[in-house]
């Protein structure tokens, strides 16, 4: 029987290893609509809102929204029911604190809002709670490298986009003239259709007034977009938990001769830039390379080029600059590229006068090199 839940035991002993060397006696994440945190679903398997607590012992405990959900979804030692305790987390998690020594220290999760932390400060004045970086780190690097079944899947995820990269080509040579907000609601039902549960996020869909914007606001408009010059399509789909995120650049109509030197540029560095998508190379290396080369034809790329993807859309590690400030650099770990890592590829090109141009593939990094799982390219009309 598969497991429920994507960590394994051998990821939690990392954790709490980390725990012991800090003297945390137990780690408590809050993962809800208002504040959500991947870990939750990553250490349980539990998909919906939920408190869950970390011992040092490696036991888990979860305090869920959804309590018989929990039960069908949930891998962990204990399920605690807040119905039981007059609908109240304040007072559901007191059982969980009991297991603690006296004057217990517990670390927070990355998500806490401060509001709701209040409350717990003032109900169990006993506990001290910390925020912790050593473990906080520890929980990116876990999930950074994925397991057989997560890198399964992901693979399954791809394979839905892959098939709607195919489609949205077709729909954009038989439609001549289309919406942003067309393109959105076509990938949208493609995506469902093709199996996958919904969308990894809203669909960033820019024509060649809009491209220019990182993430254009709003998502999609009603605006044309196969207007001539460079636009794109930041879309993904998701699927068990896991996700997908790509970016298909656009060139439609005839380019101007700055335009089409933004459209070969961008391909030029993307297919460089693989080369440094192997293990063992610092991530930061992959993105230097790319703002020097775009600095040769004074282009700028004001975004990392890429980040990890799993149960979030953005996970470790990130592929992005070394710090140069002092204080940022003393606090900074260098990320290296290691089997089992699902990361982007996403190098872009921004100029107002002339629009944008991104190009995003969703890679794995292998034992010896690295595979491309989702087959973008770009797409001229």
């Amino acid at each position: 029987m598969a497991p429920k839940r994507p960590v394994t035991n051998e990821k939690i002993t990392e954790i709490t290893k980390v725990m012991e060397e800090t003297n945390i006696d137990a780690l408590l994440l809050y993962d809800f609509k208002n504040a959500p945190d991947a870990n939750v679903r990553y250490l349980s398997g539990n998909p919906e809102a939920a408190f869950l607590m970390l011992i040092q012992s490696g036991e888990t405990i979860l305090l869920p929204w959804d309590y018989p959900l929990a039960q069908n979804t949930a891998e962990v030692d204990e399920i605690i029911n807040f119905e039981d305790y007059n609908k109240s987390f304040l007072q559901a998690i007191k059982p969980t604190f009991q297991k603690l020594k006296d004057n217990p220290t517990v670390a927070l999760g990355k998500s806490w809002p401060y509001e709701r932390l209040l409350n717990y400060f003032k109900e169990y004045p006993n506990v001290e709670f910390v925020v912790n970086h050593a473990i906080l780190a520890k929980l990116g690097d876990v999930r950074s490298t994925k397991t057989a079944i997560e890198i399964e899947t992901t693979k399954k995820a791809v394979a839905i986009h892959n098939n709607v990269l195919i489609l949205v080509e077709e729909f954009l040579n038989e439609n001549k003239k289309v919406k942003e907000s067309d393109l959105a609601a076509f990938v949208y039902s493609e995506f469902l259709k093709g199996g996958a549960d919904d969308i990894s996020f809203p669909s960033l869909i820019a024509n060649v007034d809009r491209s220019w914007q990182i993430h254009c606001v709003p998502p999609s408009s009603q605006a044309e977009l196969t207007k001539p010059g460079l636009a794109l399509i930041d879309f993904g789909c998701r699927l068990d938990g896991y996700v997908t995120d790509v970016t298909i650049p656009f060139a439609f109509g005839e380019l101007s001769a700055e335009q089409l030197k933004i459209w070969r540029k961008l391909q030029e560095v993307y297919e460089d830039a693989a080369n440094y998508y192997t293990p063992g190379e610092p991530t930061w290396k992959a993105h230097h390379f790319v703002i020097d080369e775009l600095a040769k034809e004074n282009y700028t790329m004001p975004h990392g080029l890429g980040h990890g993807i799993g149960l979030a859309v953005h996970e470790s590690p990130r592929v992005t600059r070394k710090p140069t400030n002092g204080t940022e650099l003393a606090n900074w770990t260098e990320e290296i590229f290691k089997p089992g890592q699902l990361v982007t590829l996403e190098p872009g090109i921004y100029v107002k006068e002339f629009g944008g141009c991104r190009w995003e593939n969703d890679v794995l990094i292998t034992e010896k090199g690295h595979e491309f799982l989702t087959n973008c390219k770009p797409m001229q009309f």
